[in-house]
């Protein structure tokens, strides 16, 4: 990464592994702050520590993306730890990939649009003003190739 994000804080949601882990590791090498949220607590915690033990500032933070609450702590702990906010990274997703469709239950079906939509809704609506607050900056919102390419579910 070629930008330079010295004293920059960036939250990344679904950050404990995966693309999220990666993107925390990637700002933190380029001087971030970077405050990794997920549900993964040990996974995230761990990441967390792993960044510091490089050199790098970074923190842990429970988030449920389709918590409201969740979000405002979320944001308040990376604004009290780092004392501002400037890059979201919406990260966090599920899929519903490889499972029957028409036997699908509610709650999968509810858990898959709290997380890929409500979550960056609740996420941009809690953290737009504090990173306003805080000089600008930018909000990024990661999609899978599903939003744009045909799934094919067994029915």
């Amino acid at each position: 990464m070629q930008q330079n994000f010295k004293s920059k804080t960036v939250l990344i949601t679904g950050g404990s592994r995966g693309q999220g882990a990666a993107e925390a590791r990637m700002f933190a090498s380029a001087g971030a702050q970077v405050v990794i949220a997920d549900v993964l607590d040990a996974e995230g915690g761990a990441l967390a520590q792993s960044i510091r033990a490089a050199g790098g500032r970074a923190d842990y933070r429970h988030l449920d993306v389709g918590n409201e609450q969740d979000w405002r702590d979320a944001v308040a702990f990376a604004t009290a730890t780092f004392g501002s906010l400037h890059v979201l990274v919406n990260n966090a997703g599920v899929s519903l990939r490889g499972v029957d469709l028409a036997h699908t239950s509610r709650a999968d079906w509810d858990r898959v649009l709290a997380v890929n939509l409500t979550g960056p809704f609740l996420g941009i609506k809690a953290a737009a003003p504090v990173i306003r607050e805080s000089g600008g900056g930018s909000i990024v919102n990661i999609g899978s190739n599903a939003g744009i390419r045909a799934f094919r579910g067994r029915l």
